[in-house]
């Protein structure tokens, strides 16, 4: 992945956060909807933001 990969490169401090989910939700079999996934990830952001140890900058990236 690119973020991960190359972006320490240019950006030294930078922490890199990948997060999926099952992105056939048309056809999935899984029972968790969109809020769902929207509620793992603001969940997986606040764990991350409590124990930092310093203040930072979020950046949200999407393919769509």
């Amino acid at each position: 992945m690119w973020l991960r990969d190359f972006l320490p490169k240019d950006i030294p401090e930078v922490r890199t956060f990948i997060f999926g989910y099952d992105s056939g939700l048309k056809e999935s079999t899984s029972s968790s909807s969109l809020a769902d996934y929207a509620r793992q990830l603001l969940c997986a952001i606040h764990n991350i933001r409590a124990h930092a140890e310093a203040v930072c900058y979020l950046i949200l990236v999407s393919p769509a």
